[in-house]
């Protein structure tokens, strides 16, 4: 999410051929507006992240089968990436993976991490230390770390920028987003910004008339007629600035487009995860946000605190430019006007 909103801020400045690496087919978080400058997706890993058995567990046996096997094939790894770099593209963007920033430099390009946090530290943090030393290798090769807020420990990199909040942009204003989702002024939206294997964790509290459920496409709709489905093509965006509670887990991505939205945030903390105190500290100083219990959740007990949160003033919404500052640094490193640029 970070590097499709600042390559999309990018675009808008410069003209740029776009290739992405990246794990699957598109994802909805990539903005529709890069569709006619994205030449290639390579549906490829570029890294291997944790292993998750769902939102809020990672799975700690799985994720270190997967880092074994990484670690013996990074040699390997570096060469396919120096070979698919070399001689093809002015810059490599990368969201927190490291091996891309590694054959970037080998090739002699920029490389350029946008990260609020990198896997060296999550994984020390998580007892994987050969895995982190490789990774804090490859992240030292960076030509740059544009950090976003909130930032978790990133020593492997020699030189960095702060860009401030990274978050998506809705298509629609709040007024327009509450007209679209069918919501007058007496009805609270609540958006449930967890991905569909959670849904069996999470039993919504009974019926209220004056309040509207929102779930994600893929989501097991109960046979409440409060709860709404979002269509596949619904950009979340648009579904969060018409929300008056977001309910999720504290990660980054979120975070930001909460806060650029201005909507109250009720999130499950996620204990196992390294950066769930950084998250949690940072969010412990916002209006309008509260922590509830996984127990909670999952027995539907979770009305008081929903309805408390529904009465609480809405936060005053961020700019969060940080995407704009960050095509600003990547347009002043490629010192280009109008010249076309593949990245």
């Amino acid at each position: 999410m970070r590097a499709a909103a600042v390559v999309e801020a990018l675009s808008e400045r410069i003209a740029t051929r776009i290739t992405v690496l990246a794990p699957g087919e598109r994802p909805r978080v990539w903005p529709q507006s890069l569709d006619a400058c994205t030449d290639r997706w390579i549906a490829e890993p570029c890294d291997v992240g944790v292993t998750q058995t769902d939102d809020v567990t990672v799975d700690l046996p799985a994720t270190r089968q997967r880092l074994d096997g990484w670690l013996q094939a990074h040699a390997d790894l570096l060469a396919r990436e120096q070979q698919r770099l070399a001689g093809r593209f002015d810059l490599v963007v990368s969201d927190a993976s490291s091996l891309p920033l590694e054959a970037a430099d080998s090739v002699g390009i920029p490389g350029v991490a946008v990260a609020n946090f990198t896997w060296d530290w999550i994984y020390s943090e998580l007892g994987f230390s050969e895995a982190a030393g490789r990774a804090a290798t490859s992240y030292s090769k960076a030509t740059l770390l544009l950090e976003a807020t909130p930032s978790a420990p990133m020593p492997a990199f020699p030189r960095r920028t702060s860009i401030g909040l990274v978050a998506r942009k809705p298509s629609m204003t709040r007024p327009e987003a509450r007209t679209v989702f069918g919501l007058g002024d007496d009805l609270s939206a609540v958006l449930i910004a967890f991905q569909p294997a959670y849904s069996a964790s999470l039993v919504l509290p009974p019926p209220r008339p004056h309040r509207r459920y929102f779930v994600p496409p893929g989501w097991p709709v109960p046979d409440r007629s409060d709860v709404v489905a979002l269509a596949a093509g619904r950009a979340f965006e648009d579904a969060l600035a018409a929300a008056d509670v977001v309910l999720g887990k504290p990660g980054y991505g979120l975070i930001g487009d909460v806060e650029k939205a201005g909507a109250r945030f009720l999130y499950a903390a996620r204990p196992g995860f390294p950066e769930n105190s950084v998250l949690v500290e940072h969010l412990s100083a916002r209006p309008g946000t509260a922590v509830v219990t996984a127990a909670a959740l999952s027995d539907g007990t979770w009305e008081d605190i929903l309805v408390e949160m529904e009465r609480l003033e809405r936060p005053a919404a961020k700019a969060a430019d940080g995407a704009q500052r960050a095509a600003g640094i990547l347009a002043r490193m490629l010192a280009v006007d109008s010249e076309q640029r593949a990245v």
